[in-house]
């Protein structure tokens, strides 16, 4: 009794704290790590106690501004919501205009957010996947918790921050998703679209086909990487005719059913994204070289977005208007994984890095892993104050459940991560370290 009573008090507090940054505290640029709603849910998913919520919360406000920065104006209408897509001085407005909404469906939070993602013009699900889909983990967050203001803070980071280019690139992925089940057999909905397909059209494999094909080649300016600078700023590589082409090319040689069970198209997203994050590093062992200790900022967060989508069908799999969207939304994670991929310069993929590493006299354990953070009361240590890794640990640790034969290559993969970073690279800052890009 005594354990499920402190079970309560933790979710009342964690429900306090979301209130209180939601009311009193605005979202920061997506640029930067102070999204609070999401280092929140990210201490409840790690199971964090009252002390360490209290210090995550803290730590955020001490980040963020004061107070939410108002709107040049505020709307209601459904029109005023479309027109201002991609304003992020928008933002406030935004919230209120969705906060009526699902106040008025309180009880069917799923069902709105649902019907939003699915009804509104344009698809408000194209701008899940703004600026890497940190909406997209948001709305996985809203819907497990479940809580209306992650969902609200969701539509409106999804509006505020609404990217033309991705959002056009996912019209075309609908419309031939849309044309296929008209047009064609059911099979055609999955097969690929390039004439040589590989016999083992994995991710894995398709990510080591894009690493050796010239159309992605001298594509970001300077030779940096920078998921951000390449896609939301400046010239985008999507303005390139030949990348756009190749990148349809590769979304649509991955094969994904259009049936209730996508669980092994997910495992495999899910394997290749721990892989980008982990065994992307120059193969000299974090002993002798600093670069094993910086891990991509933007790789690192492609696991929480498989995550993501794998409790967002989970929780409209009941929802029957829904299930023409799941393609697009599994298909559309698939593309964000390449656009990562090429933006940070196709580093090689080293499965040895991660299934190499020794743990030493410590135990290679789940458990073990968990001690590490609750040994920390007030996050003292400066990893656990980075919201990010810590949410990037975590999804890692949640696609090991669905993938029981590699348990110990996520755990491996896990250690690492916990016992090596130091810190974020990949933003194309001149000098920065970097993976085992190409040349």
């Amino acid at each position: 009794m005594s354990e499920q009573a402190s079970r309560e008090e933790l979710d009342r507090v964690f429900v306090e704290l979301t209130r209180n940054e939601f009311m009193h505290h605005s979202l920061s640029d997506i640029g930067d790590d102070n999204l609070a709603l999401i280092a929140l849910a990210t201490m409840r998913y790690l199971r964090a106690s009252k002390s360490q919520l209290y210090a995550a919360y803290d730590i955020c406000k001490a980040r963020g501004p004061s107070a939410w920065v108002q709107s040049p104006q505020s709307f209601l209408d459904v029109n005023d919501q479309q027109f201002f897509l991609g304003h992020w001085e928008y933002i406030e407005a935004y919230t209120v205009y969705f906060s009526y909404e699902y106040n008025v469906g309180q009880k069917y939070l799923s069902h709105t957010a649902a019907a939003h993602l699915a009804y509104r013009s344009p698809s408000l699900l194209h701008g899940l996947f703004n600026h890497l889909g940190v909406p997209l983990i948001m709305l996985a967050d809203g819907l497990h918790i479940p809580s209306a203001l992650y969902l609200v803070s969701t539509m409106a980071l999804a509006c505020a921050h609404w990217d033309s280019l991705i959002a056009t690139q996912l019209a075309v992925l609908r419309a031939e998703i849309d044309r296929r089940r008209v047009e064609l057999n059911p099979a055609a909905v999955t097969m690929s679209m390039i004439k040589q397909a590989p016999a083992d059209a994995s991710p894995l494999n398709l990510l080591r086909r894009i690493a050796q094909d010239a159309r992605f080649q001298n594509v970001m300016p300077m030779g940096l990487p920078g998921y951000a600078e390449h896609l939301c700023r400046g010239q985008s590589i999507l303005c390139n005719t030949t990348v756009e082409a190749a990148l349809h090319e590769y979304v649509w040689a991955l094969e994904v059913p259009d049936t209730d069970d996508m669980d092994t198209v997910l495992t495999e997203l899910g394997y290749a994204a721990v892989l980008l994050a982990c065994a992307t590093h120059k193969p000299l062992g974090p002993s002798t070289n600093s670069y094993a200790e910086q891990y991509d900022y933007y790789l690192c967060m492609l696991p929480s977005l498989v995550h993501a989508v794998r409790a967002i069908l989970w929780a409209f799999k009941p929802i029957g208007f829904f299930k023409p969207f799941r393609l697009l939304l599994v298909r559309g994670v698939w593309m964000v994984m390449i656009l990562a991929y090429v933006t940070q310069m196709r580093p090689t993929v080293t499965e040895a890095l991660v299934t190499e590493v020794d743990s030493g006299s410590e135990p290679l354990s789940w458990e073990q892993l968990s001690l590490y953070f609750s040994n920390d009361p007030q996050l003292d240590i400066p990893r656990h104050r980075d919201f990010m890794f810590l949410r990037a640990l975590s999804s890692i640790g949640s696609l090991a459940c669905y993938d029981t034969k590699r348990d110990r290559f996520y755990n491996q993969a896990a250690f690492k991560l916990q016992r090596t970073f130091t810190s974020w690279v990949g933003f194309g800052h001149p000098g920065e370290p970097t993976l085992n890009i190409r040349p």
